[in-house]
């Protein structure tokens, strides 16, 4: 029994479907609900190439992972100098740190 999009391939598109069967694709994007152009692309591209490779979706969180690395800043910065930089502005920050 012919799998999704099977059924109506020429000879020469089976076998290109058959040959990437058991690809597996990383997908890095970001993906809605975040509003950009390349989320709203990837969610349209998406299901087109999952009918014939297996993708394993990875969506940036970038915001997030910049949140975490911030936190671990200044939880770096309270350990090592007892300074506590999480509420002031970039420029006193950096005169807590330089000394």
């Amino acid at each position: 029994m012919p799998g999704p999009g099977e059924a109506c391939l020429a000879p020469t598109a089976r076998r290109e479907w058959e040959a990437t069967r058991g690809v597996r694709v990383a997908y890095f994007s970001p993906l809605p609900p975040e509003r950009s152009g390349i989320a709203d692309y990837s969610a349209l591209l998406l299901p087109a190439l999952s009918r014939s490779i297996d993708v394993i979706f990875v969506a940036k969180a970038l915001e997030r992972i910049g949140d975490h690395a911030k936190n671990i800043s200044e939880y770096v910065i309270y350990t090592i100098l007892g300074k506590d930089v999480r509420h002031g502005t970039i420029e006193e920050i950096e005169a807590a740190v330089k000394g």
